[in-house]
């Protein structure tokens, strides 16, 4: 028979394996690698960034690839842009271009772009940490 110090050693790797599950899932970053054709990504990846998303489009019939994102109207919309182009350009492989529809304008975003605001290639950001760094050094 089992002693109760013996049975909670036993457990311990449940409640480690188990229990910091939940936290990692949380995070935006385990959308890392997803493909502007995963609807499913690319819209989670969307609406824990923003709550005032309409709707969005994903461009995916020929190359480059982009995504198109509609919003109610914002307070700071040049602040959510930057944001959502940072989290998007950092996790989603084979997307090249983002066009924001905000408070009635239009102003698209490349890939290209939003690697010379941060002087780096922002598609090699490999953790949570360093993308919530990224986003949090041009605030």
């Amino acid at each position: 028979m089992l002693s109760r110090k013996n049975f909670f050693i036993l457990l311990l790797p449940f409640f480690l394996l188990f229990g910091c599950q939940g936290e990692e899932e949380e995070e935006l970053f385990r959308y890392k690698g997803a493909y502007i054709g995963d609807n499913s990504a690319v819209g989670n990846i969307l609406n824990e960034t923003a709550d005032s998303i309409d709707y969005f489009e994903l461009k995916t019939e020929q190359e480059p690839y982009g995504l198109e994102v509609f919003y109610h109207e914002v307070n700071d919309g040049e602040a959510l842009m930057k944001k959502q182009a940072t989290v998007l350009f950092s996790l989603v492989r084979n997307v090249e271009w983002i066009s924001f529809h905000v408070n009635g304008s239009e102003t698209k975003v490349t890939r290209d772009e939003v690697n010379n605001w941060y002087e780096k290639d922002i598609a090699g950001v490999g953790s949570q940490k360093e993308l919530e760094q990224l986003i949090n050094s041009w605030n």
